[in-house]
């Protein structure tokens, strides 16, 4: 199974799940239990059923500091890695 959750969506769903636990736990609501599970679930497996029926993927954005696990599965020594091979992120403020 690939995962398709990434870092900040599974902190997300993780917080949201257990806030949504506990508001469920108080108002004795079975399907907001459920679907608070379902939050809890996907984030700790960091898969998410519905995003794979889709075809999307949150585990490809670039914000996990540093490169996601696509980039480093090219390459299996990664001091083979060149300057060209890595994405730079300064921006060139000189005139």
């Amino acid at each position: 199974m690939r995962k398709n959750v990434g870092e900040l969506d599974a902190f997300l769903r993780l917080t949201i799940g257990f806030l949504l636990l506990s508001i469920a736990i108080i108002k004795k609501s079975f399907w907001v239990a459920l679907f608070s599970g379902k939050l809890i679930a996907s984030g700790i497996t960091k898969f998410c059923p519905l995003l794979f029926a889709l075809g999307k993927n949150t585990n490809d954005v670039l914000c996990d500091f540093g490169y996601n696990d696509d980039f480093y599965d090219e390459y299996e020594d990664y001091d083979e890695l060149d300057d060209d091979d890595y994405i730079e992120l300064t921006t060139d403020t000189e005139e």
